[in-house]
């Protein structure tokens, strides 16, 4: 029985000292951690001392010389909203604000109106002095909430950039039938001329423009029809039209 539980009490001694070994080395790797982490703290401490971090419209706190803020890891929340453009034909209110002098009646693009949606552009061959010049503008007609309450100036951002193309798949005008400026521009012009006995259809032709913002966010679109004026010919002042015909 002496046997025995002498070799009992040293199987647990045994196991008492690998317990506190493990122990130890626990305690030692903890210590371990700590320590690297401490060192990593105080040296980000230090190099945010020499850090100018820089701002535009946010409110900054000026900390004491020597002195850390008052924590190192901060959350910032900004709000931003993008606006979205409402693209729509029409007069500019860009061209108007700066000073442009070219009269826009905004009743042509009403329903009915000469630039409405499906009317007759109308040209004459053989001399672009016949035709009437057409000139297309297009507009964004967002309203900006801060503006509509009487905000304060800067409070809105600027208006969409808008540009005017030809939509040449769905359009099937001769290829001289074009839009100028060939640039990014609110207000284009029709320039096109009929060639005589040649572009004369009794169905005319489809023209459809597409009017949007240079991102291509939002996009407007308009169709045409396009006829050019069949028996009618443009006299300068020096010429002269005979019409002979022959009575039965």
């Amino acid at each position: 029985m002496r046997h025995s539980w002498a070799r009992q009490l040293r199987r647990c001694r045994t196991r008492l000292v690998t317990l506190l070994q493990r122990c130890a080395c626990a305690c030692v790797l903890c210590l371990c951690v700590c320590v690297c982490v401490c060192v990593i703290r105080q040296q980000k401490r230090r190099h945010m001392r020499h850090v100018t971090v820089p701002h535009t419209h946010t409110h900054t706190h000026t900390q004491a010389a020597g002195k850390c803020p008052p924590t190192m890891w901060m959350d910032r929340c900004i709000f931003v909203k993008v606006y979205p453009p409402q693209i729509e034909f029409g007069c500019s209110t860009m061209l108007v604000d700066n000073g442009d002098d070219q009269p826009c009646n905004p009743d042509d693009y009403l329903p009915g109106g000469r630039l409405a949606e499906g009317a007759i552009l109308e040209f004459t061959a053989g001399d672009s002095a016949c035709s009437e010049t057409i000139a297309i503008e297009a507009d964004d007609r967002w309203v900006c909430p801060n503006e509509a309450k009487g905000g304060t100036d800067g409070a809105c951002p600027p208006e969409y950039i808008v540009n005017i193309t030809l939509d040449r798949a769905t359009s099937n005008v001769p290829d001289s039938f074009e839009l100028l400026p060939a640039g990014t521009a609110e207000r284009k012009y029709v320039s096109w001329l009929p060639t005589v006995g040649k572009d004369e259809t009794l169905k005319g032709y489809q023209a459809c423009f597409i009017a949007s913002d240079t991102y291509g966010i939002s996009q407007a679109r308009r169709c045409f029809t396009v006829r050019v004026r069949k028996c009618k010919y443009c006299l300068r002042a020096d010429e002269a039209q005979f019409l002979k015909s022959n009575l039965l």
